[in-house]
């Protein structure tokens, strides 16, 4: 990792999760070393070197320092959304954990401050898999709210205007979920089918003949958690 201009850059550690494919392979091909893929945090001070070091002609550029590394201990887990959050002035970290062999659906985590696992939520048996985009601890650490989708059976007729002749189809139904972390009890949830129409997506239409998990994705539900915005029913 390399500044080009301290200057401009925050203080504090870089929090980053370097993976391969976004689709994990057993055998990574880009692969040189064991436990290359995982969550990581690196300081943001670190060596100061010559432009010529570095092969970069006329920048002064700075190494940062690896303060830890997760990625042996995930076995090489793709991770994303790797934070940090406080729980009564005390740092933690929290992520979601890719689907790989081991793991079919994925899940979230969260670690204290010795990097110990704390407590790890997944998808229930309707949910497809975890979804990579945010996880957002609240609560003192007793609940989550987390990006999710499922397939759905649905009435695809107001469909025919834009040439679907089947009267259903199997739709991916995207929303977020708040759990508490416990007992994985939902405490809340919200779906796009409950409130907005399929006519009303401007997405191309295909995989309505499924079968689940796939299926016609006709709203993205990626991020936007923090803060949490309104929803009027």
């Amino acid at each position: 990792m390399t500044v080009y201009d301290a200057s401009r850059v925050t203080p504090g550690y870089w929090f980053v999760a370097p993976y391969a494919r976004i689709e994990q392979q057993a055998q990574p091909e880009k692969y040189y070393q064991a436990c290359q893929s995982g969550p990581a945090i690196y300081d943001n001070t670190g060596v100061g070197l010559r432009a010529a070091q570095c092969e970069i002609v006329g920048v002064d550029i700075a190494l940062q320092d690896l303060i830890w590394s997760g990625a042996c201990e995930l076995r090489n887990q793709n991770t994303f959304d790797f934070r940090p959050f406080q729980i009564d002035g005390s740092d933690h970290l929290s992520a979601i954990l890719g689907p790989w062999e081991h793991d079919r659906k994925g899940r979230g985590i969260t670690m204290n401050n010795s990097y110990s696992i704390t407590y790890s939520t997944g998808p229930t048996q309707t949910e497809i898999k975890m979804n990579m985009h945010e996880l957002l601890m609240g609560n003192n650490d007793e609940t989550a709210v987390y990006v999710t989708h499922k397939s759905d059976w649905v009435d695809t007729s107001e469909l025919s205007p834009y040439g679907v002749e089947e009267e259903a189809g199997w739709v991916l139904n995207e929303g977020f979920r708040e759990i508490e972390i416990e007992t994985g009890k939902v405490l809340f949830e919200w779906w796009a089918l409950d409130h907005v129409a399929i006519a009303a997506s401007s997405v191309e239409i295909h995989d309505l003949e499924g079968p689940p998990p796939a299926g016609w994705d006709f709203l993205c539900v990626l991020a936007g958690l923090t803060p949490l915005p309104k929803i009027s029913s």
